[in-house]
């Protein structure tokens, strides 16, 4: 999926991709760490597979756009909040039947980060 934006400066064209990104990711991520818990367990796993094939997408295009924006600290800040909580995963799995809540946790994480970042954008091309 591209956007594409004419007639713009390139910063404003980012900004503007950026933000419509985030009106995508908010409902997505949400709508998937709701269904989590709502969905019985034979239609856990599409959701689960969709969790873990959007999730990097959204999360590698919203680091390269914050990046090339030269937001250094909203950069750290998802590394830091969603990608660091995600990588340790592995360290805490006891094979206990609350193991996927730890998928679930940084999906969660990245919504709240989606969701202040979508707030903050506006404010950004002032």
């Amino acid at each position: 999926m591209q956007i594409e934006v004419t007639g713009q400066t390139t910063r404003e064209k980012k900004l503007i991709q950026l933000e419509t990104l985030l009106n995508y990711e908010i409902p997505v991520s949400g709508t998937l760490v709701l269904m989590w818990w709502l969905l019985p367990g034979g239609i856990l796993f599409l959701i689960f597979a969709a969790a873990v094939i959007l999730f990097p997408l959204f999360t590698i295009w919203i680091a390269v756009l914050l990046f090339q924006l030269d937001r250094y600290g909203w950069f750290s800040a998802l590394i830091l909040f969603v990608v660091a909580p995600l990588c340790m995963i592995p360290f805490f799995s006891d094979g206990s039947a609350t193991y996927p809540f730890y998928y679930v946790l940084p999906l969660g994480f990245f919504a709240f980060y989606s969701i202040i970042l979508r707030v903050v954008v506006p404010i950004w091309d002032e």
